[in-house]
């Protein structure tokens, strides 16, 4: 399964804003659990990235953003079907804290992104 995985990897850690994807959900106003970080929502999106990022609960005082990678529903992978069906669309992957106040974004991100994936690949098989 580690394929669709590292698929999504390789797609989140080339997005020229990722770290800006992050930080402008931890800043809405209000920040909006749920909220789909990335990719962007379309059918096409969600079927070649398999997976998404939402936001969850932002921490003002820690500066951290929580937030979950989830399989979407145009998912065409069969792993990543059977998984959703077993489980549902809305079950978690990954929970992971982003640090939007970090001195390096960039290597944040990285680390956000590794631990996502790793965590998915242990829930996948």
């Amino acid at each position: 399964m580690s394929k669709a995985v590292n698929t999504w990897k390789q797609k989140a850690k080339a997005l020229k804003d990722g770290p800006e994807k992050l930080i402008k959900a931890a800043q809405g106003d209000p920040p909006t659990p749920g909220r789909r970080v990335f990719p962007a929502n379309t059918p096409k999106q969600n079927k070649d990235w398999g997976f998404r990022v939402d936001s969850a609960h932002y921490n003002e005082q820690a500066k951290e953003l929580n937030a979950n990678l989830q399989i979407n529903n145009e998912a065409d992978d069969p792993t990543l079907k059977a998984y959703r069906e077993k489980h549902k669309a809305h079950a978690k992957l990954a929970t992971e804290k982003f640090n939007t106040a970090a001195e390096d974004l960039w290597a944040e991100y990285e680390r956000f992104v590794d631990s996502m994936a790793d965590q998915a690949k242990e829930k996948l098989g």
